[in-house]
Order: structure tokens, then C-alpha cells, then sequence
């Protein structure tokens, strides 16, 4: 009797994990998000453009299947909010919308600059949205029509547009990023930016270039935000400043030009990077003293100068810390003139230094950033100089040795 009892509580134990998978749902049920955009009408209505992958594009023998043979498919629709959109495309779909896969968000220009504190939120609180998911913002356009573009290198343009965060651009930010920014007193987000381009109209004329439709995909620099609205971009040159003053250069690379008495220029990537900021106050007015140390090798010397001589390789380093200040100069410049606004972490900075300080300047940073005063410091070492140290395709007595 007792032994009966003891194999009924056994049963009884294991049952609740011999239920199967009762909650299981096929893969042929999912529809693959795999990037959303989100633009503004005139009138103020969200517009949300979807792309899924066709699981069931491809038949037996290479034929069409299910989908008429698309590989790609593109849903539109307009709403009030995010719960709205979401709801709204879900009825035009046969399959539940999946968008754990979703490796990109673009973000229309006129959404951008009317603001994006709002449709954040939804983000952030759905457990099926990654917050691994790229934020992009289209310039000069809406984030449907980056979504039309046909990308020649990959079937999904949302696999094209991650891979190019990934491996092109030098601000590649996430969701997760760009809210711990925003949340976060004394900097400001900033955002990739892409922009449709045509490849096939190269040197035809103007006129002409702007009837062809658009063709690739081109990630050009930085958005700017101010109060989660776009207030303007970085171009590539700033970006590349922008990636030095926020100790991320590693993905970067350096040119210098205009070596006294030398002509040409010489090409370097950044292998390693460190960055010391340092802030004091001093006759009322914010300073900021800058130090940069840098390490890289030298991948291209389009010079006379052979690299092999330790003069010769001084003359470069020394043009190329002037190059880089120069680049780092003018994102500050455009960052305190044209935006007014703290994209680097400077009053984080004298937060982390001087908490009283901050809190006497953090309600008019924005004023304060933008009347700083920055010195920079620059050490540069070139570890490697290629394989030779001259320019291999000049002639001998062209090399300048000393």
C-alpha cells in the first residue's frame, strides 16, 4: 500500500513536465520582421512600413512558392501609436508578427525633427523588441523609401543596412544606447544616418542623375538630437572628430595632408585609443583640457619620404596629430555654433569630477557647453609602417631619406 502511494506521488510529480509542447508554434506560423520604419504625415499620423522575410518564397526546383516567388515582403499602414500600428499590420497578415529578428529601425526626417520621445517607449517595454535593434535616421527622406531600395549586394536590405552598422559606420547606435543616453544627464544621443543614393547615374548630369532611381544604400555620417528631436548631422569628416572626442576611435583612420615641404599625403588606422578629459573652472568660465593617446599603422604613403627613417616618420606623426586636432576641432565647433548641444559627455565629465559644480550648471548646460573652452593634446605613435619603408613604385633617387 504504501509502495502504491509513493508511485502515485511520483506520477503526480512529473506530470506538469509531461504536458509536450502545448504552447509551441511553428515557424511556418512566425511572419520575420526584419526592419520597421516609422515616418510622420503632414497631418501628424504615424505611418509604419514593415519588411518580412517570405520563409516560403522559394519552391521545389528553384520555382516561386507561396508569396508569388517574393523574397521580401513590405506592409504599410497608419496609426496613432505604436500599440495602433502594430495591431493594424497584424490584420493584414495570415502569420503573427514576429519581431525578435528585427535588426533595424529608421526613422523618417520629419518624425526625427518633430520628435521621438513618444514611440521610444513601446520599444522599450514590448520583451519581444531587442534592444539590439540599430536606430537610423533618413536624411531628407522618409524611412519607407529607404526600405524600397532595391540593395544589389543582399536579398534583405534590413540584413544590409545591419551589416553596413556593423562594418562601415562609425556611429552605429542601438536602441539600447540611445535611450541610456537620452536618460542620462550632461550628453545628448546621437544616431547613424543613411540616405538612399544612385550608383547607376554616375556622371550623367545633374538633371538626369535626379530622375534615376535610387539604387544603394549609403551611411554618410551622424544625426544630432536635442530633447529626443534631430536638430541636425555630422558629416563624415565631423563623425570621424566626433568617434576621437568620445573614445571610440578605434574604428577610425586618419589622413595627412598638406606635410610641410612634402607632397601627398599618408593614410593611417587607429588601433588603439585612450582618452583623458579633464575639467576645471577658472575665471567663471568652463575649460576642458583634452588628452589623446593613439596608437596606428601607417596603410598608405602616397609621400617621397621614406617611413624607415626616424625623421621622416616624426614629420608624419606630427601631421597627422595636426590632421586629427583639426577633425576634432570642427565637430566641437559644429557641436557648440551650429547645435548647441553636448554630444560628447563633457558635463558628465564634471559630474564625475565635481558633483557641486554640475549641479549649479546642469539647468543651463546647453548655454554653458557652448562657451567652453577646449585644449587638446594629441600623442600619436605609429606602430608599423607598412613593408617598406619608401614607396615602392618611386624611383630610388626620388625617396627623401633625410
Amino acid at each position: 500500500m504504501r509502495m502504491k502511494r509513493y508511485l502515485y506521488f511520483m506520477l503526480l510529480l512529473f506530470l506538469p513536465i509531461t504536458s509536450g509542447c502545448w504552447d509551441r508554434v511553428e515557424v511556418n506560423d512566425l511572419a520575420f520582421v526584419m526592419a520597421t520604419s516609422l515616418d510622420l504625415t503632414e497631418d501628424g499620423k504615424l505611418v509604419e512600413t514593415i519588411q518580412t522575410a517570405n520563409l516560403t518564397s522559394e519552391g521545389q526546383n528553384g520555382q516561386g512558392g507561396a508569396g508569388g516567388g517574393q523574397k521580401i515582403i513590405t506592409m504599410t499602414v497608419t496609426g496613432k501609436n505604436n500599440i495602433d500600428l502594430d495591431q493594424k499590420e497584424q490584420e493584414k497578415m495570415s502569420r503573427k508578427m514576429y519581431i525578435a529578428h528585427r535588426s533595424v529601425l529608421i526613422i523618417g526626417e520629419r518624425l526625427a525633427k518633430h520628435g521621438i520621445r513618444d514611440i521610444l517607449d513601446w520599444y522599450g517595454r514590448n520583451p519581444e523588441s531587442r534592444l539590439r535593434t540599430y536606430i537610423l535616421i533618413a536624411r531628407g527622406t522618409d524611412g519607407r523609401d529607404v526600405l524600397k531600395v532595391a540593395y544589389p549586394l543582399e536579398r534583405n536590405p534590413a540584413v544590409a543596412m545591419k551589416e553596413m552598422e556593423k562594418l562601415g559606420s562609425k556611429t552605429s547606435v542601438t536602441l539600447r544606447e540611445f535611450m541610456m543616453v537620452s536618460a542620462n544627464e550632461g550628453i545628448n544621443p546621437v544616431a547613424g544616418y543613411i540616405e538612399p543614393v544612385t550608383e547607376s547615374s554616375m556622371g550623367l548630369k545633374q538633371q538626369e542623375e535626379e530622375q534615376k532611381e535610387p539604387d544603394n544604400l549609403m551611411l554618410k555620417g551622424t544625426a544630432v538630437f536635442k530633447n529626443f528631436k534631430l536638430v541636425g548631422y555630422l558629416d563624415s569628416e565631423e563623425t570621424g572628430g566626433l568617434i576621437a572626442l568620445t573614445g571610440k576611435f578605434k574604428r577610425g583612420s586618419i589622413t595627412a595632408e598638406n606635410i610641410p615641404g612634402v607632397p601627398g599625403n599618408v593614410g593611417l588606422n587607429i588601433t588603439k585609443e585612450k582618452l583623458h578629459i579633464h575639467p576645471y573652472l577658472r575665471e567663471n568660465k568652463i575649460k576642458f583640457n583634452i588628452a589623446l593617446k593613439a596608437e596606428g599603422d601607417i596603410f598608405e604613403n602616397n609621400t617621397n619620404l621614406d617611413l624607415s627613417q626616424p625623421q621622416n616618420m616624426k614629420i608624419v606623426q606630427d601631421a597627422l596629430c595636426k590632421s586629427l586636432e583639426q577633425r576634432m576641432r570642427r565637430t566641437l565647433s559644429a557641436a557648440q555654433n551650429k547645435f548647441h548641444v553636448d554630444i560628447f559627455g563633457f558635463g558628465q565629465a564634471i559630474n564625475r569630477s565635481n558633483p557641486k559644480l554640475w549641479k549649479s550648471l546642469k539647468e543651463q548646460w546647453d548655454e554653458k557647453f557652448s562657451e567652453a573652452e577646449f585644449s587638446i593634446a594629441i600623442d600619436l605613435t605609429v606602430r608599423r609602417s607598412g613593408m617598406s619603408g619608401a614607396p615602392l613604385q618611386i624611383k630610388e633617387d626620388e625617396v627623401k631619406k633625410e
